[in-house]
């Protein structure tokens, strides 16, 4: 980040010298320079353990179990006089999934010990709260607790959770007009076989999936768009039912 190589490590954030990725020594003792690396601690009333960490455009956000901060700068420059970690949001947030961009959003997910919950940031400033939404507020008690694997695609709009030996998959698909979302749905698909890993490129969603004593790849197009559909619009147009 900022042409540095950075670690967690607990509650710390360690940041190398600035396109020297393997120097964490500073270059005098008697003055900071722009270029030194960074050490900085992410502090507050409770516990801080930062698990993983997603960049944005105004910085770091950095992903506890129960707090979300943001490293930033108020300069040009990131150094070590500069930096700076501040409390974002204080939402709990599953430690072993890590969160997914949705184009200009964030979202990570949260679990209670029957259910799981998807959250989105949105509008993450440096001098401001983020804006919270929960996507999962109309369907509390679909998404079962057990789901280890989420992934998205901005370009399609579509979020993917699964639950890796499980036959079943949840999606989120919307439809982003400016700053408003006129269509979002739920749904979920049961594939042929149990799942293994799951992957979007460009308009097709991939599952590697074990049926019997075999690992097949399923792939489904998701653009809803065919010249040998099974529908003939008004228009003439033939699409496939998606």
């Amino acid at each position: 980040y900022r042409n540095r190589l950075g670690f967690l490590s607990n509650d710390a954030v360690t940041l190398s010298k600035a396109g020297d990725y393997f120097n964490f020594f500073v270059t005098t003792a008697m003055a900071v320079t722009s270029d030194d690396p960074i050490d900085l601690t992410a502090s507050s009333t409770k516990p801080v353990t930062l698990n993983y960490v997603k960049p944005t455009s105004v910085g770091l956000v950095l992903f506890g179990p129960t707090e979300q901060f943001l490293l930033t700068t108020d300069s040009d420059i990131l150094s070590p006089t500069t930096a700076k970690i501040n409390t974002l949001s204080t939402y709990e947030c599953d430690s072993k999934i890590e969160a997914i961009g949705l184009g200009t959003t964030m979202a990570f997910i949260s679990k209670t010990p029957l259910y799981t919950r998807v959250f989105e940031l949105l509008d993450i400033r440096p001098d401001n709260p983020p804006f919270m939404y929960d996507e999962t507020k109309t369907i509390p008690e679909l998404i079962p607790s057990t789901v280890n694997s989420m992934i998205s695609s901005p370009a399609l709009s579509i979020v993917s959770l699964g639950t890796i030996g499980s036959d079943t998959i949840y999606q989120y698909r919307f439809l982003q007009q400016g700053e408003k979302r006129p269509l979002e749905s739920w749904y979920k698909w049961k594939l042929t076989g149990t799942l293994l890993d799951q992957f979007f490129d460009i308009s097709t969603f991939y599952a590697t999936v074990t049926y019997g004593t075999r690992v097949y790849v399923v792939s489904m197009d998701l653009t809803q768009a065919s010249e040998e559909g099974v529908l003939t619009l008004p228009t003439g147009e033939r699409t496939d039912v998606c």
